[in-house]
Parts: structure tokens; C-alpha cells; sequence
């Protein structure tokens, strides 16, 4: 399970780069709109997945836990934001943080069901649905990577 989790985690922030990489190179041909919304999207789903990811891998407290994914979604959403204006920039640090707690919310419920009252049936089924919400999330990312990319060629 955690080779899996850790190729998830490279394949994810690989993903990231490489759109951070192709914005940069056109940056130019960007507008305003399109840099705040691409700033929005990928930096809230790309911190939720690989603060999710993350939350998986590490042990130790969730206090502890939150507090690394919080910064590195603050970082990912400043990475995306900085690419045009400050508006984006903006945008960009708050949804990256945004998605920074909302990954280590999402796996601790993934780890206990209890935390919801969900039935003690989910819990025999740890590692598989480990597996497929951090396989789930990472198609997410590749889905939306590929919009973000698309819609900057028409």
C-alpha cells in the first residue's frame, strides 16, 4: 500500500509541475480571468488530492498532519497565483489552503468512518477504499490538469 501511495504522490505533484511548467511558458497569452480561474481549480484539487496523499503516508498526530498539508497547499496555491496578478495570487494561496485542510478532513473520515457514524463495515475495508479515493483524487487532478491546459489553447 505504500508504494502505491507514494507513486500516487509523484505522479500528482509530477502533474503539478508540469502544468506550473506549460503556464509559465505561456503566461504571456494569458488573461486576467483565465490566470484567477486557473489559479482557483488547480491549486484547490491539486493540494486536496496530495494533502489527501499525504495524510495517508504520514503517521502521527492529525494535528501535526494538517498543519504540513495547510502549508503545502498555501505553497502549491502560491505557485499557481504568482503566474499573472496579485487578484490571482489571492485567489490562488486561499483555495490551495483551503484544499490543504480539506484533504486531511477527507482521509480522516477515509481512516475512521466512525467520525461520521458510518457503519463499522467501511473499516474492513480500509485499504481498499485508501486506494481508491487516492486513485479517484489522482484522476481528478489529470482531468482537470488536462481542462486547465486545454482551455488555454483555444
Amino acid at each position: 500500500m505504500g508504494y502505491l501511495l507514494t507513486g500516487l504522490l509523484l505522479l500528482n505533484l509530477s502533474i503539478g509541475y508540469a502544468v506550473f511548467i506549460s503556464m509559465y511558458r505561456q503566461k504571456s497569452a494569458m488573461q486576467d480571468r483565465f490566470a484567477m480561474t486557473m489559479a482557483t481549480v488547480e491549486s484547490s484539487v491539486l493540494s486536496l488530492s496530495i494533502s489527501m496523499i499525504v495524510f495517508f503516508i504520514l503517521p502521527g498526530s492529525i494535528v501535526f498532519t494538517s498543519l504540513i498539508t495547510t502549508i503545502i497547499g498555501i505553497g502549491i496555491g502560491y505557485a499557481f497565483g504568482s503566474l499573472l496578478k496579485f487578484q490571482s495570487l489571492l485567489a490562488g494561496v486561499f483555495q490551495g489552503m483551503i484544499g490543504g485542510i480539506m484533504g486531511p478532513m477527507l482521509a480522516a473520515v477515509i481512516e475512521d468512518p466512525a467520525i461520521c457514524s458510518l457503519p463499522a463495515t467501511y473499516t474492513n475495508q480500509l485499504s481498499v477504499n485508501i486506494a481508491a479515493f487516492s486513485l479517484f483524487s489522482t484522476l481528478v487532478v489529470l482531468i482537470t490538469s488536462f481542462l486547465v491546459y486545454y482551455s488555454l489553447r483555444i
